[in-house]
Formats: structure tokens, C-alpha cells, sequence
């Protein structure tokens, strides 16, 4: 299992015990966490990459 696999179970696990109201608010804030970390990792691989021509 890779580490993005472990996350999300790790999260699937937290939604389990935040109540059912705040749910689909959490799966939204995490979903777009999630987004911008993978935009900001990815912008980091370039720019190392880059660097390091």
C-alpha cells in the first residue's frame, strides 16, 4: 500500500467518528486540501527538477 493509499484510509477512518452533519463539510475541506497538496507537490517536483539542471 503506498503512502497516498495509507491517507485516505487514515481519513476514512476520521470520518467514521465526526457526526454525520459535519460530514460531507469535512470530505469537502479534506478533498480540496488534498487538491491543493497534490498542486503544491507538484509544483515542487518542477521546480526541483528544474533546479537542478
Amino acid at each position: 500500500m503506498n503512502k497516498a493509499d495509507e491517507c485516505m484510509k487514515k481519513i476514512e477512518r476520521l470520518l467514521l467518528v465526526i457526526p454525520v452533519d459535519i460530514r460531507r463539510q469535512v470530505k469537502l475541506e479534506v478533498s480540496t486540501l488534498y487538491l491543493e497538496y497534490l498542486h503544491l507537490a507538484k509544483r515542487d517536483v518542477v521546480s526541483n527538477h528544474k533546479r537542478d539542471k
